[in-house]
């Protein structure tokens, strides 16, 4: 897809699970990145260039909310620089 752009979810916060919304419409799961290690990340490949809401939702932590911009560009995908989304999770009220 011309001028698409490769979006990269990480966080230190074991969130496995944990649902990335863009725009409001689920992506997909934070996924551990190896056994043993804390690091948790979702890669999102052939986004469009615009402005997007980011939401990262998991049950019994508060949402992570965010606005991002994903900017045209004619490189290939394998060398399309990243739009990076660091993020940590807290815990909600009460559930600590």
């Amino acid at each position: 897809m011309p001028g698409a752009r490769v979006m990269l979810f990480t966080s230190s916060t074991a969130v496995q699970g944990a649902e990335v919304y863009l725009d409001g419409k689920c992506q997909g799961l934070i996924k551990q990145e190896a056994p043993g290690r804390a690091a948790y990340s979702l890669m999102l490949v052939n986004v469009p260039p615009g402005q997007y809401a980011v939401t990262v939702r998991m049950p019994g932590y508060r949402d992570f909310q965010t606005r991002v911009s994903v900017v045209p560009g004619n490189q290939p995908l394998q060398e399309t620089p990243k739009v990076v989304v660091n993020f940590e999770l807290q815990r909600s009220a009460g559930l600590e």
